[in-house]
């Protein structure tokens, strides 16, 4: 007997199209000043804000170059308490107060702090070594492009970063120019100025910082009397650059950097997406990206502009878009002194008008300096720094006493 055979065929005339993903163009947002980013002060000096340390004052009898010879075992820095660098080490009974520490003014600064080593038995000194320690808090949001740790001593020093050695200055042999005996804010060369730059002892890693709370722990050394030297002085500042979309005033000639910031909305990780970058209406730039789950992805898009005026920039993704209108301008002032020429007695206030108008079409910031006249003449302007949008005029006062 003969079965019968069916044969069910199933035609598709029509696929279903699947939807594309949940992508969303959060923002579009550009800096002319990529590379340097914005400045952030981690811990700042004692000179412009009275930051205040746990600090104590230590001595050591063997003071590099001496016999040490009480009896008491203190040997090169063998008097200061273990770990005195690390985060972990209990600092809660010391003393607390504002740098700048040292014994005297220097280039017009005043101590916060009195440090003044004294002379003890023999031929070394007491009180000769400061450790200052300084917490601070940080959210490691933000790249960072570099770190830099600024330095005023008198004679020597040691500085750590959560327990990570920046530099070892303790003694002349250790680094170039570790030795300063006139310091100054801020001396860019030396031991004095430390930008990390990968290698050991450069300067502080960014890495070393962590979320939350992080210490900068400095030993300052006066080497007493070296050459006649007895003052003593330490103050520091520690500084990160982050990168940051600052969106200051474009000029022509301006490199900019765009950053668009696409992000996924799905579950799942999305592939092979293709997104563009319009300038004008025009194709500037695409890339296919692959975004995780619930992330954002940030697109960087080098430009430089060719003209002056409004430019549509237009980010583009499936079928979703996002525009934004830069102004490309340009600086330019007019400035002019009523009574430019004026006679008076010594001691005599004698006063300038000035007259500055912005006449480029970008807000603008303009500082007055006064080049020629004697160091013994009181000389200000009133204000010194003024700032004006486009079109907008303003007066500024010169005021000299001979």
């Amino acid at each position: 007997m003969l079965l019968p055979v069916f044969f069910i065929a199933v035609i598709c005339l029509g696929g279903v199209k699947a939807e594309d993903p949940e992508i969303d163009i959060s923002a579009i947002k550009y800096t002319n000043d990529l590379e340097n980013g914005e400045t952030v002060i981690l811990v700042g000096n004692g000179k412009d804000g009275a930051t205040v340390h746990n600090y104590h004052l230590y001595d050591d009898d063997d003071d590099q170059y001496r016999n040490d010879d009480d009896d008491d075992n203190c040997d090169v820095q063998s008097c200061l308490p273990e770990n005195w660098y690390n985060v972990s080490f209990d600092d809660s009974n010391w003393n607390l107060s504002a740098a700048p520490f040292g014994n005297d003014d220097l280039d017009g600064v005043s101590p916060g702090t009195i440090w003044q080593s004294e002379d003890g038995s023999g031929d070394y000194r007491v009180k000769d070594h400061i450790v200052i320690r300084h917490y601070f808090d940080y959210d490691k949001k933000d790249e960072i492009l570099s770190a830099t740790l600024k330095v005023v001593h008198n004679n020597y020093y040691v500085a750590y970063l959560n327990g990570q050695l920046i530099r070892n200055c303790y003694y002349y042999s250790y680094h170039d120019n570790c030795y300063e005996r006139s310091p100054e804010y801020w001396k860019t060369n030396g031991d004095n100025f430390l930008t990390y730059d990968g290698s050991s002892e450069s300067g502080p890693n960014p890495d070393w910082l962590v979320d939350g709370e992080n210490l900068l722990a400095i030993l300052a050394y006066d080497h007493c009397c070296y050459q006649g030297d007895s003052d003593q002085w330490i103050d520091v500042e520690l500084v990160i650059n982050v990168q940051s979309w600052k969106e200051d005033p474009i000029v022509l000639g301006d490199d900019l950097v765009f950053g668009i910031d696409f992000f996924n909305n799905e579950e799942s990780n999305v592939t092979d997406l293709n997104v563009t970058l319009e300038i004008e209406g025009t194709e500037f730039a695409n890339q296919t990206l692959e975004i995780e789950t619930n992330k954002t992805f940030q697109w960087m898009v080098e430009w430089t502009p060719d003209r002056l005026g409004e430019f549509n920039i237009t980010a583009k993704v499936l079928n979703k878009s996002l525009t934004k209108i830069i102004h490309v301008g340009h600086y330019a002032y007019n400035f002019s002194v009523a009574d430019d020429y004026r006679v008076g007695n010594a001691s005599e206030l004698l006063t300038y008008n000035i007259t500055i108008s912005n006449e480029g079409d970008v807000d603008d910031n303009y500082t007055f300096q006064l080049f020629g006249a004697f160091n013994d003449w009181d000389v200000e302007f009133v204000p010194n720094v003024i700032n004006l949008a486009p079109g907008e005029t303003g007066t500024v006062k010169l005021e000299i006493t001979p």
